[in-house]
């Protein structure tokens, strides 16, 4: 989910320390954390769902290839070695969003599965061949789009996947006001 609000909620950092009483579902820990920020910053949210350009992590024309889920309940492990990118025990989501992540050079857009599948998967992409201080690129934006069509093009190489230019709807929560300094425990 995106985030929009005043300057400080991207400018400003906070180290939060919070402890349940017991094992939470992940759906109640967010609620939890939710009323935490509420309560400590007097944050007033909404919820707006906007249509915004994305890259969507799509099948290729020809299918995948060389993909296969992967059983063994592993935690999901995210390395950058050697100019490889390799994502383990991770769900098309999260590796759309390791995509659109800054992780290393990536591309630093949204990125969205709409692949259909489902299960965890072992990705690698090999990025050293892609120089982004290469002096042929004028911009930081034109070394972007080069690296967005590298990747893309190394996704449909190995794994028969590629991002796709597309407008989606996207879920954002706004900020609407709050405190920059959080209250007292």
């Amino acid at each position: 989910m995106d985030v929009s609000g005043p300057a400080w909620i991207t400018e400003e950092s906070y180290d939060i320390v919070a402890k349940a009483s017991g094992p939470v579902p992940a759906d109640d820990l967010h609620r939890m954390l939710q009323t935490l920020l509420d309560d400590r910053f007097q944050l007033k949210t909404h919820r707006e769902t906007h249509l915004s350009p994305v890259r969507a992590l799509v099948v290729g024309k020809n299918g995948i290839k060389n993909l296969r889920t992967v059983e063994n309940g592993d935690p999901v492990e995210v390395r950058r070695i050697d100019g490889r990118l390799e994502v383990k025990n991770a769900p098309m989501s999260r590796i759309a969003g390791v995509l659109g992540s800054p992780f290393g050079n990536m591309p630093l857009e949204k990125v969205v599965d709409d692949t259909g599948l489902s299960g965890l998967y072992d990705i690698t992409l090999n990025l050293k061949d892609f120089d982004p201080k290469d002096a042929a690129f004028a911009s930081y934006d034109e070394m972007r789009s080069a690296l967005v069509a590298f990747v893309s093009e190394a996704l449909e190489r190995q794994y028969g996947l590629k991002l796709e230019r597309r407008a989606m709807p996207i879920d954002v929560l706004i900020v609407d006001s709050g405190n920059k300094v959080p209250t007292a425990n």
